[in-house]
């Protein structure tokens, strides 16, 4: 497989997609790709990838944990083969829930990995996708079952306003700090980019491992701090309970004891 590099900063849909398009060769059969990253929290434009992937004859497999709750999911008119997304993140559900969406015409190509009495139905039904891959031996179903509550309780306390609250918290802290520190936003500053979890460019030098250290030892803080490919970046979540006092704490403490974490 080729893992392929996409240079930071990111400054157009176009430049991505033409980046991640230069590791496609004659031999590429599958685009494995996160729709948002973990390390760097950005939101790729994968609606215009799948469809060239798919023009191409490539299946997309793509890695969708941190997007639901976070914005509106249209898996139709995304377009991807195979998507998977978490319902424990940011929809606030269960601990372990989470989907699985294939398009009807790859369903054929999946099966169980694991097998045992009562993976077959009793009576076959017009999915085939479900029959064999819902029944996972002993598995409790009540986290999946209380998903439908997670969903009513973000349609109950209108949730694109939610998302709206916390993407403008967490972009004020990210402009505050990186005009702070005199860095590069590495992306677009826009909601298609990056919603409630914000890339925060750190300068080069900053020795990660010790801000991290003091922040959570002596502020109870817990942020990750992240290494990609030469680019410091400490990644800010802000979620409906989050309040802005403490993104104003979380912004003040790196302010204060950056300086003293810089190497050379």
């Amino acid at each position: 497989y080729i893992n392929h590099p996409i240079d930071l900063p990111i400054h157009t849909d176009e430049q991505f997609i033409e980046q991640l398009w230069a590791g496609v060769t004659e031999r590429t059969r599958v685009i494995y790709l996160s729709h948002t990253t973990s390390p760097t929290a950005l939101t790729f434009p994968l609606t215009e990838i799948c469809q060239r992937a798919r023009a191409a004859g490539i299946i997309t497999v793509i890695d969708g944990a941190h997007v639901p709750g976070q914005r509106d999911l249209f898996l139709d008119e995304l377009g991807a083969d195979f998507y998977t997304g978490n319902c424990h993140k940011w929809m606030l559900g269960p601990k372990g829930t989470a989907f699985l969406y294939v398009r009807a015409e790859m369903q054929e190509l999946i099966e169980p990995l694991i097998v045992g009495h009562g993976w077959l139905p009793e009576q076959r039904s017009e999915q085939p996708l479900i029959d064999y891959v819902e029944q996972f031996g002993t598995r409790d179903m009540a986290g999946f079952l209380a998903v439908p509550a997670a969903i009513d309780y973000m349609e109950q306390h209108n949730w694109p306003q939610v998302r709206a609250r916390c993407h403008g918290m967490a972009l004020a802290a990210k402009r505050d700090l990186e005009q702070h520190f005199d860095t590069e936003s590495i992306c677009p500053e826009t909601f298609e980019w990056f919603s409630q979890l914000v890339p925060i460019h750190l300068p080069d030098q900053t020795d990660m491992g010790q801000l991290s250290q003091i922040m959570r030892e002596q502020y109870q803080i817990e942020m990750p701090m992240i290494n990609w490919n030469g680019v410091k970046i400490a990644r800010l979540s802000v979620q409906v309970y989050t309040q802005q006092d403490e993104v104003d704490t979380l912004v003040q403490v790196i302010k204060k004891h950056l300086p003293d974490c810089l190497e050379g």
